[in-house]
Parts: structure tokens; sequence; C-alpha cells
């Protein structure tokens, strides 16, 4: 039996043939197109530059990445563009750029508005801060604005930034210290206002994963993402002292004289500012204002208080263990020899009495009578 062939038919499906091929390749090649085709970079449905080929145009886009990229891009989570970034064939017979123009058009400070749209009502910190605009500026352009953004309202402000933004996640693991914390264990064994370390403390390690939030590749915030503890660390523990200091009674430690001020002439040798002489400074000038007070660096028994032509109103206190301290220049004295002092009692008012030349406690220290730096016992 005779096969009719039925051509009509065989037409059909050579022609539906030929026309999937045809949009097939109008769909890779973008168009029935032969040699270069020009393409344009939209940034946020604005045509922004005008390459010779598609590639090119995605070329310039790359090449923005690699400018930003601060680290191994596999070290990269997320790489993109802040602004809608779209390629379309340009019309006619256009002007193009070079890629290196391109690329300043894009990436070099523009002025222009740029209207944002509220997603969700807020305060107006609230809404600057979910589009990372600081609220002054939103209220330096926006004036009528108010405290509360209703959702949908749209805002305009005015920048000067690069047309493209370049958003990215990098992930990085570093190895951190942990700080050791302090605890305070009370004592009345211990004077009061007396620590001493009975445990020092250590640091210890960790690794730390953060993602860290690049915007044209500078960080602007990060999280952590994982914490591994390597070394744990280790407390400190001090002994705080409780136990009420008796008027009289020395610690064996000497605070400051003052309670703020600016150090001037130390112990040592120094050129006299009142005759211009070489001469011995016996002790450690502690420049401050007038009438601040002056303290006890430590307990112990006032065994003089009186005045000296050069020391001015001074105090002499006998802290035992062979130890005294003298307060010279005041222009008050609050104690009388006999009287019993506790550290930190206030004994005197800094003046400039006697040889003096400017507002300062001068504090001299002396061991068995042999007269020493205030530095070996007090600190400053």
């Amino acid at each position: 039996m005779e096969i009719k062939k039925n051509k009509p038919a065989l037409a059909i499906i050579l022609i539906a043939l030929v026309l999937l091929i045809a949009g097939t390749a109008y769909y890779f090649t973008d168009g029935f197109t032969f040699g270069n085709v020009p393409y344009s970079i939209y940034v946020d449905k604005k045509e922004c530059a005008i390459l010779s080929t598609k590639k090119e145009a995605k070329d310039v886009l790359s090449l923005i990445e690699a400018t930003y990229i601060t680290g191994d891009r596999d070290s990269y989570t997320e790489i993109g563009f802040k602004e809608n970034v779209t390629f379309k064939r340009a019309k006619g017979d256009p002007e193009t750029v070079s890629v290196d123009k391109a690329l300043t058009i894009l990436t070099k400070d523009t002025e222009r508005d740029i209207t944002y749209k509220v997603d969700k009502a807020g305060t107006l910190e609230e809404v600057a801060l979910s589009l990372g605009i600081p609220a002054e500026k939103i209220l330096e352009d926006n004036p009528d604005i108010g405290d509360r953004i209703a959702a949908g309202k749209r805002i305009t402000v005015h920048v000067n930034a690069p047309l493209l933004t370049m958003v990215a996640v990098r992930k990085a693991e570093m190895t951190e210290e942990i700080p050791y914390e302090t605890v305070f264990i009370k004592s009345d064994e211990a004077y009061l206002d007396i620590f001493v370390t009975q445990k020092s403390g250590e640091n210890g390690k960790q690794r730390v994963t953060y993602l860290i939030n690049e915007v044209n590749g500078k960080e602007k915030s990060r999280e952590i993402a994982e914490k591994e503890i390597l070394l744990e660390p280790v407390t400190r523990e001090v002994i705080e002292g409780t136990k009420r200091i008796e008027a009289g009674t020395a610690t064996g430690t000497f605070r400051l004289p003052v309670d703020s001020y600016k150090l001037g002439t130390v112990y040592g040798y120094r050129t006299d500012p009142l005759t211009g002489e070489r001469k011995f400074h016996n002790g450690t000038d502690f420049q401050t204002d007038e009438n601040a007070p002056v303290y006890a660096c430590d307990g112990g028994k006032v065994v003089k208080a009186g005045w000296d032509d050069s020391y001015g109103n001074y105090v002499v206190i006998d802290h035992g263990n062979l130890l005294s301290t003298l307060y010279a220049h005041n222009t008050e004295l609050l104690v009388k020899e006999g009287d019993l002092v506790s550290k930190g009692t206030e004994i005197a008012k800094v003046g400039m009495t006697g040889d003096a030349t400017g507002f300062h406690c001068h504090l001299e220290m002396y061991n068995d009578g042999q007269n020493i730096d205030p530095r070996i016992y007090v600190v400053y």
C-alpha cells in the first residue's frame, strides 16, 4: 500500500523547527545581530553608560567588584550592588564610552537626589536606621518630615556619592583574647580600702568567625557567626579589706596627698626658681588649686604642725616603722601636734606660703630620719 506524503504538514513542522532554532539563537545572542552591539548600563532604571558590547558592560561591573574586594574572593558569602543594575541593548547608533570611562562614571561621587520609600512606619531614628541614612540628614533635606513617619512615605535625600554601591558580606576567622574577670573577696582581716591580689588573672583565647558587612570595600558592621573557646580565662581574685582603721593606725600603703594635680618639680637636683641656683629638691610638688584638700598619705600621729620660713604652714606625720611624711606651703592647717589621723584624713588646705611660687602641695618622705624619694612608696 502506498503511503502518501502530507506535504503541508511537513512544511509546517519545518517552519516550526526553524522558528525554534531562531528563537533560541535570539535568546542567547540578544537578537539577530552581526558584529558588536552596544549595550547600556542602567542603574535604578536610569541609563548611566553605553559600552560597545554587552561583555564590556559586564566587565565594568566585574572591575568595580574587584576594586572593592578586600580579601580572598572565596571568603565572601555575598557580593552585589545595592542599586538595581540591568543591561539593555542601546537603540540606534549611540556614542559609546570606554570601560575606564564607565568605571569613572559609576564610581565617582555624584551629586543627586535619591528618593526612598519607607516600608515600615516608625520614628525618625528608626526609619533612618532602616535606610542607613543619618537622621540629621533626613531632617535637613525634609524639614517637614515630623517625628513619626508613615509606611509608604517617600523621602528625598540629596547625596554626593557614587552611582553604584557595592555591598558584600565577608567571612573572617580571628583568634582573640578573652579578658579575664576580677572578683573581690571581702575580708575583715585586712584594713578598709586595702586591696591585695590573691590570685593573678590570665586572659583566655577564642577563635571567632565574623560575618563582616562591607559597603564599597569599607566595613560597616560585623556579627559573630561562630565562636570556639581555645583557652578558658583565669579569674583574678582580689582580697578587699573591710576592717575599720582606727585613727593613728598606719596601713603600710601610701596614697596621693591630693585628689587631682599637675606634677611639678620632683625629687632631685633642680634650678631653684627663687635663687636661680642649682639645689637639691627634697620632695615632690603636686600643683593644684588654692584651698584644695591635703590628705594624710597614711595613718599616724601628727608630730609637727606649725610655721617654717621655708616650708610655710607645714605638717609632719609619724607613720611608725621609721617612716614619716611632710606636707608644706599650706594656706591653712586642720590638725595640731598630737592628733591621730587615718589614711585619707584631710589635714590642711593647699596654699603657697613660705618659699613657693605657685599653689601646690610639697610632699617629703623620711625613713629613719633620712630624706628619701616619695616615689618609693607613693605612686604618681
